[in-house]
């Protein structure tokens, strides 16, 4: 019982309304959702929370500190770990992906948008561990006090991290939830892919939950800060939910290229490949 309830917390952090899953390998997860004979553990005791969410990040605290990190953005990274820098923003990371920025870069100011279901509770649990602050609410429940607090959190200097694809899914498809927030705020997006060589994968009923192995080497890529306009129309919503769409797909290319030892560096941050590109045109 005590196990298929640690399994349940943990992949509830990230995927809602899970059975208790189990932990395989990339080549070999079977979906757990399609499995009739898992248990449901449902964790009701604010205590119990505690203790587990406290267990979870000790744990996944100690396995980061022995990755290989590599930290690719076209800004300074004390945009994320500076008190004392203004600069207000949107970290956009696909769901399954989450885990990685959390616990690989040390963000000041920063809080995380959780779900009021009550899953959502383990994940704020291990965000206030974290030091993230945590502001309760999606689009199907509490919306519009959301809305307020991410508004004074961008008026103060804070930061949001949100993932788009979420809390329902389907897997890497981006809402426009992020677009209307951040026009609302006036904070940029931040585009965010990461990845690790042959992580644990937890499978849930529309996306799963990649976690580091220990010692793994893990590549990090962030995309300019890209502003979205204030009072934009549904139609332009839309716009730029297929440009921030494109952009996701375009950060979560380039650090599998960078972890396959494709290149050293993204695309957009390698001055040899600009070089190429300027002397295509030219000859063009």
């Amino acid at each position: 019982i005590i196990s298929g309830a640690i399994w349940d917390f943990f992949l509830s952090l990230f995927c809602y309304n899970q059975t208790a899953p189990f932990l395989s390998s990339r080549a070999s997860s079977q979906n757990c959702a399609q499995t009739k004979d898992c248990p449901v553990v449902k964790i009701r005791s604010r205590f119990l929370n505690i203790l587990l969410a406290w267990a979870v990040v000790y744990t996944l605290r100690t396995i980061f500190r022995t990755l290989r990190m590599e930290l690719h953005c076209p800004f300074d990274v004390e945009v994320y770990t500076s008190k004392e820098r203004p600069e207000t923003h949107i970290s956009s990371v696909w769901h399954d992906q989450l885990i990685y920025p959390t616990f690989g870069v040390k963000s000041v100011k920063m809080s995380a948008l959780i779900s009021q279901h009550q899953d959502g509770q383990y994940l704020a649990e291990c965000m206030r561990l974290l030091g993230f602050g945590t502001i309760r609410g999606s689009s199907h429940r509490g919306a519009v006090l959301a809305l307020k607090e991410m508004v004074n959190n961008g008026s103060n200097g804070g930061r949001l991290v949100m993932t788009p694809d979420g809390p329902r899914g389907p897997q890497h498809e981006l809402k426009s939830g992020v677009i209307y927030i951040a026009s609302k705020t006036g904070m940029p997006v931040i585009c965010v892919a990461a990845m690790s060589k042959n992580p644990w994968v937890i499978k849930g009923s529309w996306t799963n939950l990649y976690i580091p192995k220990p010692f793994s080497r893990t590549v990090f890529v962030a995309s300019e800060m890209i502003p979205i306009p204030a009072d934009i129309d549904k139609q332009q919503i839309e716009e730029y939910r297929q440009q921030i769409q494109q952009r996701m797909e375009e950060v979560q290319e380039e650090a599998t290229a960078i972890l396959a030892g494709e290149r050293k560096v993204p695309t957009y941050m390698d001055p040899d490949a600009h070089s190429a590109e300027a002397d295509n045109r030219q000859a063009a």
